[in-house]
């Protein structure tokens, strides 16, 4: 899967927790360290290349209707009770926009009950 660049902005200690050195660094924090203009093009495209699919399921539900409902079904059983999503595939796979939506209609009629 192609990588989601905000997961870059977590910070190097939520990398470590999960057993991974992030890109920018041992000591990165994205509110006090990420500068866009300070890094430029290749420098950015290559630490959204080394994020693993790992930190990505860490920090972001994704996938299709049944991954999400059973990701929220797990949450719930550990105490979640609000949940606020947000479709950013648009952002970065403007083909795929539509078919995200249906998805995301079907995991709301779902919680929805």
């Amino acid at each position: 899967m192609s990588n989601f660049a905000a997961a870059v902005c977590n910070s190097s200690s939520e990398w470590s927790r999960l057993g991974y050195k992030h890109p920018f660094g041992d000591d990165f924090y994205s509110l006090r360290d990420y500068v866009p203009m300070r890094y430029d093009r290749e420098t950015t495209l290559k630490a959204i290349d080394e994020v693993p699919d790992e930190v990505l399921r860490e920090f972001y539900v994704f996938g299709d209707t049944e991954y999400i409902i059973k990701n929220l079904e797990d949450y719930t059983r550990e105490g979640l009770q609000h949940i606020c999503m947000w479709n950013a595939t648009g952002m970065f796979d403007l083909e795929k926009t539509r078919s995200s939506y249906k998805v995301l209609k079907e995991v709301l009629a779902f919680v929805k009950g």
